[in-house]
């Protein structure tokens, strides 16, 4: 994600005014519309991430204006408004998943990504979800990934935490301690 504290910074100023004014669900709602804008028209995500051109200011505005505002609370329209006049709206496709994350923060949720070279069977998701419950000892979100480039295994993440169980991963491991041995010869 390009420009994480940015973003991190945009979406707690939104995500603390909603609970302040106790407007959370329509926040939720509100990134619901982002989420769905974005998956339906991407060409709206290029034209954001055009948008912080210096010579785009005047078009930028209107994107702002007919693509955004019309679907979402004056709370969320400010915001984007913000992001526009700042220069920032190159961030605003990834603020639903940062504001997801401080929703997931306060509900005691923990996101974990689980990644593995191909699709797992239920009883291997099973075994993973409840020793990760044992290990984390919150409640999960587990975003199921496949990543063929790990060629078996596991990764898990969460948090700023990285475990890595899969065979690509142990290659780079196997490969890094024959490097060192040969350069201690």
């Amino acid at each position: 994600m390009k420009n994480l504290s940015v973003i991190k910074r945009y979406a707690r100023a939104l995500y603390e005014t909603a609970v302040t004014t106790k407007a959370s669900e329509l926040l939720r709602k509100d990134m619901q519309v982002l989420e769905t804008l974005f998956a339906e028209a991407p060409e709206i995500q290029e034209l954001c991430a055009r948008a912080s051109d210096p010579d785009s200011s005047h078009t930028s505005g209107i994107l702002v204006e007919t693509a955004f505002l019309p679907y979402l609370s004056d709370m969320t329209g400010s915001a984007v408004k913000l992001m526009e006049k700042n220069g920032r709206l190159a961030v605003l496709p990834y603020l639903p998943r940062v504001i997801q994350e401080f929703f997931d923060e306060d509900e005691g949720i923990s996101a974990v990504t689980v990644e593995s070279a191909s699709e797992l069977d239920d009883s291997t998701k099973e075994e993973i979800t409840e020793k990760l419950k044992k290990r984390i000892e919150k409640r999960l979100k587990i975003d199921w990934r496949i990543r063929p480039l790990l060629m078996g295994g596991i990764t898990v993440q969460w948090d700023n935490l990285f475990l890595d169980m899969s065979l690509r991963g142990r290659f780079d491991s196997l490969k890094r301690q024959l490097r060192g041995i040969q350069d201690e010869r």
